[in-house]
């Protein structure tokens, strides 16, 4: 819309003009617009249509002209109008961009800064823009009322201002025939204004008429005198002397870039004064919020500096969150910033929702931005679209600074959530501030770790929003209140609201009258309860309708299932937005409720049967739209609220349609959301309805979206609550299908999670054992399962049993099917277990051959064949392995054996010697792994502890921010069972050396031999560390267990897992040697290290190697060669321990 005044009232609707109407009419839109973002009292625009003769119906006819034009003027996609109610009359809520006079007030200040900055030529292109803005004299069909007359005045003397500067232009560009013509305009214009004598004086000499130019002085000056018997001013006086002498200063004026700017001839200053741009002030200000102020003042500047800043304000609903929000954005704005809004309903939100905000507020391509990469990987293309998120940030920002604002960051989508984690670490030294609203009692999902993620950095700040005290009370009540609160109102009020602002302004707007019915309402629902009696039934009709829709009114449902006419329901917006329990979004310029409690508070006021009555009419009107996945997603949602009124089975068909786009999105948290809605919807048919072969598959579906997603004690839980169920209904098929689907539910690694209890899920697959018999196929199934299920059990014979029988049963069967989760299982058992390598490789070969039961197996089969072909020393096998084991995940879309392989991919890169590399490897695995319900703590800790052993620095160990040789001292002293801890205890031990005291490590390498279990995926890896603090503190008495312990293994990798290494075992075997004193036997291993090494392209080994070599050597000159040659790759390596070690020697 394009709103023009410069010349007859006008309002322009692309090339189409709006009829506005009668005069009178056209008067309210001119004052409004005149008054643009100010109230503008109902008094007021009465005088301005009828002037003293007001007729006794002026309020209805002043009505009756805002309601015909809220119609001409109403966004017709939206809904809204940028009339507004506001007490005690309206505004025009429109950009001044879309109003000429307001553009031409700031083109003109603008060209007057020009000017002064002697940009002279864009003075002149300011100047043309805002003079073509001109269609004739202001309101020029309402020029006889006088409050135009006013407004015309203060306009005219900016036109003239305009041309004296464009004159000004001419003449310092040397344009001098248009300046005479322009100044003679001028004089028509201004015959009395002295400036613009002058002005036409300069130009006349400059054009070489100075006679003329003395003339039309002598003119003037007889004019002023006949007129109004006035002297011109001494400006003018000096003009005539200069022209007389021909005073060299004239030709240069107003000093072009190559003048002399010692000498100046002085033009008399403008006499108008400077217009401000209306602005539109907040109803209220920020009261008793001067501490949270200071705080975003700080945070923008320091954003605004060129550092990313987060800002978290919390609280709970009504304490002013989004109006500090407000004034962020405002404050940006202020440093000339750019401020985006992202708002997050209440209802899941379509996958994506935040960051698709973002995007359309930066003008960026949603759909060019969020597309799912193809043929990769979920956390590929996760990070693909998280990367293009980033740069789409740091390139907006780079013209100004930005604001962007999360509110009710709680109910963002998981996949934005996630986004915003990484965000946090990825802007750096980007002048961005994010600002994030959250009510205090929400954390779900990824909220904690997004928080976490925000308190690392000290400049980040998270703002608990306190509640006002009294005085605060008393100030906002008064602000707000038409009357004045006696005392006793404001102690009651602060008391009975908690010095909530919301409450305290909902109940202060209330008449005196209304107050004295009774007392302050406990909470604030009456107060809004009186709000909303306020209005008419239909009106409540809509906003019940369009609360059942959404936060944002959506016309293309609201209007089919209110059934009223367009007109009509544009009449009934308008009231519920003057009565301002609507109003305008910044962002979509649709209506949206003025706060989520108003909308709360609709949706409680209606019988239950009605809200679901209306979600089921909703989810109609949603099913006959064309649209992606957010009409899928918002149709399933209607339908789930919509409860026994909508069809169970329709239920379950749009749930499992939502569920099926999010898991396209890369969603998987989102789609196990829509398979659990679906079994809900499935479970409330009447017993003769249910089929139970589709609420199956309907398990199987959510317990694969879970493990998608990577939440595998999800998994588990799900399955032991549903095993449960069809034991106890005998269901035998089943029990088996739900037993395959734990098994194979840790991805690569077993299901049994260490830190996690597996006794209850392992009595139920007893249970289900028992429950099998009979039937060899669901029976294979369950004792795979609990096979896998005791993989740590201290006595291998438990799980070799369940195998053993399992295998039976496959054999005796002869399916392939029960083979292939047979195999499964021996492989997730066996994972990582060294002794196991080679049959380990044997059974791969076989699973890969067979590919029966799905690919998922090969896959799992490559990742763990992984592992055992570096065991034995293969890293070409190993790696050929990985890079098939990857393909397949990525292919398959199988995230959790994804993230398993890049802890493996860190790992060859520090076998490689490329820490750099293996850095990067590392970050990406780690922040994955966070994302899922893997190993949480333990698999990081070794990982790092591996890097920080390869490098030989004790910082990072994956320990927290403790001194890690304290934390081993105290993990040392508790002397428990401490798994996986107890191998990062290892790993800091062997890399601090002789910074350890003996004391601690004989302890530790005590309490290793009294709680080891040979087959465990960790032994290896524990051995090799110790055998290194043994050799280090010279721990002979252990050296020949160790040696025993080791020898087996010699020719192969110290593998722990995915996610760790050790080194090469003949290296420990080496040093465990050398500490003996067999010099020879140490040579035979380092030599063997050296080989190793070589054949891999392994430099961290092959260096090591020849540390042990030339430590023995006998010549000194070679040793010391040797040793500088070792040290000096170590350091270009970054394997600083290694090069302290071979320096000390040499």
């Amino acid at each position: 819309m394009r709103y023009q005044l410069l010349g007859p009232l006008a309002v322009m609707r692309g090339d189409t003009s709006c009829e506005l109407g009668s005069p009178k009419q056209r008067s309210v839109l001119a004052l409004l617009l005149l008054e643009r973002g100010r109230v503008v009292s109902a008094d007021r625009l009465c005088a301005a249509i009828w002037g003293d003769d007001l007729p006794p119906n002026a309020m209805a006819g002043l009505h009756a002209y805002i309601s015909h034009l809220r119609r001409v003027l109403r966004d017709p996609e939206a809904g809204t109008s940028p009339i507004v109610r506001q007490p005690p009359g309206y505004l025009i809520d429109v950009a001044p961009e879309q109003v000429d006079v307001a553009e031409f007030r700031a083109l003109v200040e603008q060209a007057r800064a020009d000017l002064e900055a002697r940009r002279v030529r864009e003075a002149l292109d300011v100047t043309a823009r805002a003079l073509a803005l001109h269609r004739g004299t202001l309101l020029a069909d309402l020029a006889d009322r006088d409050w135009v007359a006013t407004h015309a005045v203060g306009i005219a003397e900016l036109d003239v201002e305009c041309r004296e500067t464009r004159i000004t232009a001419l003449l310092a560009t040397g344009q001098i025939a248009p300046a005479v013509a322009d100044a003679v305009d001028l004089r028509r214009r201004a015959p009395l204004r002295d400036r613009a004598t002058w002005l036409s004086m300069l130009a006349l000499y400059r054009a070489g008429r100075s006679a003329e130019a003395l003339a039309l002085l002598g003119r003037y000056i007889q004019r002023l005198d006949d007129d109004l018997g006035l002297a011109p001013g001494p400006e003018l006086r000096d003009l005539q002397g200069a022209i007389l002498r021909h005073d060299p200063a004239l030709a240069s004026w107003p000093d072009r870039p190559d003048a002399d700017r010692a000498t100046r001839a002085q033009a008399p200053t403008p006499l108008v004064a400077r217009a401000e741009p209306a602005t539109s002030e907040s109803p209220t200000a920020l009261v008793g919020r001067s501490r949270e102020i200071d705080i975003i003042d700080r945070v923008v500047a320091e954003s605004t500096a060129g550092v990313s800043r987060w800002l978290v304000l919390m609280g709970p609903p009504g304490i002013g969150k989004t109006r500090l929000a407000q004034y962020a954005g405002s404050a940006t704005g202020d440093r000339g910033g750019r401020v985006v809004w992202a708002r997050n309903p209440e209802e899941t939100a379509p996958t994506w929702w935040t960051l698709r905000q973002i995007a359309r507020g930066l003008d960026a391509d949603t759909d060019d931005l969020l597309i799912v990469p193809g043929g990769v990987d979920a956390d590929t293309a996760r990070f693909a679209i998280y990367e293009r998120v980033q740069s789409m940030i740091e390139t907006a920002s780079r013209t100004a600074p930005l604001t962007l604002i999360i509110d009710d960051v709680q109910w963002a989508d998981p996949a934005s959530l996630g986004c915003l984690i990484f965000l946090v670490g990825a802007l750096v030294e980007t002048p961005v501030t994010m600002v994030l609203t959250l009510r205090d009692t929400e954390s779900r999902g990824g909220l904690p770790r997004l928080l976490a993620a925000i308190a690392r950095d000290g400049g980040n700040r998270q703002v608990v929003v306190p509640a006002l005290t009294h005085d605060d009370v008393a100030t906002l009540a008064d602000q707000v209140a038409e009357e004045s609160l006696t005392d006793r109102e404001r102690g009651d009020l602060a008391d009975r609201t908690g010095g909530n602002p919301l409450f305290v302004s909902e109940y202060a707007r209330l008449s005196r009258t209304e107050r004295a019915a009774g007392d302050i309402p406990v909470a604030v629902r009456s107060v809004l309860d009186r709000r909303l009696a306020a209005l008419t039934e239909p009106t409540l009709e809509v906003l019940r309708v369009a609360s059942v829709i959404g936060d944002e009114l959506d016309l293309r449902i609201l209007m089919p299932v209110c059934e009223f006419d367009p007109h009509a329901l544009a009449a009934l917006l308008d009231e519920a937005a003057d009565h301002r329990i609507i109003t305008t979004a910044s962002d979509s310029g649709s209506y949206v409720f003025a706060h989520g409690l108003l909308r709360d508070e609709v949706l409680t006021s209606m019988r239950p049967s009605r809200r679901e009555l209306l979600h089921l009419r909703v989810a109609e009107q949603l099913g006959e739209m064309r649209g992606g996945g957010d009409i899928v997603a918002r149709r399933a949602r209607h339908l789930v609220a919509a409860g026994p009124l909508a069809d169970p089975l329709a239920v379950v068909e749009a749930c499992s349609s939502a569920a099926d786009d999010a898991a396209a999105r890369w969603s998987s948290d989102t789609a196990a959301r829509w398979w659990r809605a679906a079994i809900d919807a499935h479970d409330r048919l009447p017993a003769d309805r249910q089929v139970v072969a589709l609420r199956d598959d309907l398990i199987m579906s959510l317990l694969r979206a879970e493990a998608r997603a990577g939440r595998g004690q999800t998994v588990l839980d799900t399955a032991a609550s549903h095993l449960t169920e069809a034991i106890d209904a005998g269901r035998v098929v089943a029990t088996g299908a739900l037993a395959a689907a734990v098994l194979r539910s840790g991805g690569s690694w077993p299901w049994m999670i260490p830190s996690e209890n597996p006794g209850p899920l392992m009595d139920i697959l007893e249970r289900g054992r028992e429950l099998t018999v009979g039937n060899a196929t669901a029976q294979a199934s369950v004792l795979a399962a609990l096979a896998v299920g005791h993989c740590y059990h201290p006595d291998p014979a438990v799980p070799e049993g369940y195998l053993r029988r399992a295998r039976e049963l496959a054999d005796e069967l002869g399916e392939p099917g029960v083979r292939a989760d047979v195999d499964a299982a021996y492989l997730l058992t066996y994972c990582a277990v060294p002794e196991r390598s080679r049959e380990i490789l044997a059974r791969v070969d076989s699973v890969i051959a067979a590919d029966v039961r799905s690919p998922v197996d090969a896959v799992i089969g490559h990742s763990v064949a992984s592992i055992a072909a570096l065991y034995l020393g293969d890293l070409r096998l190993a790696e050929n392995h990985l890079r098939a084991g990857i393909e397949g995940s990525e292919k398959l879309r199988l995230p959790v054996v994804r993230a398993q392989l890049r802890w493996m991919e860190s790992t060859l890169a520090l076998w490689h010697g490329d820490l750099a590399r293996a850095q990067r490897h590392h970050a990406i695995a780690r922040e994955v792994h966070e994302q899922t319900e893997l190993y949480a703590a333990g698999s990081g800790m070794i990982a790092l502890m591996s890097h920080g052993w390869e490098r030989g620095e004790l910082a990072d160990l994956g320990v927290g921010e403790q001194d890690p040789l304290r934390w081993l001292r105290e993990v040392v002293a508790a002397g428990d069972d401490v798994g996986m801890v107890g191998v990062a205890a290892a790993g800091v031990a062997a890399t601090a050396g002789t910074r350890t005291d003996r004391v601690t490590v004989e302890r530790l390498v005590d309490h290793w031999w009294q709680t080891r279990i040979p087959h465990m995926w960790t032994t290896l890896g524990t051995d090799a560390l110790l055998a290194h603090v043994v050799a280090d503190h010279g721990l002979t008495d252990h050296v020949d267990r160790f040696v025993a312990a080791l020898t087996p293994f010699a020719d192969g990798v110290a593998v722990i897992g995915h996610v760790g290494c050790a080194g090469p075992v003949a290296l420990a075997l080496a040093r465990l040697n050398l500490a003996a004193g067999r010099i020879d036997q140490a040579r035979d291993r380092a030599r063997q290290v050296v080989e190793l090494g070589e054949r891999t392209d392994g430099t961290p080994a092959v260096l090591r190697g020849r540390v042990i070599l030339a430590s023995s050597a006998v010549g000194p000159d070679e040793r010391a060669r040797e040793l500088a040659g070792v040290a000096a790759t170590a350091t270009q390596m970054g394997m600083s321990g290694l090069a302290a070690t071979a320096a000390s020697l040499a």
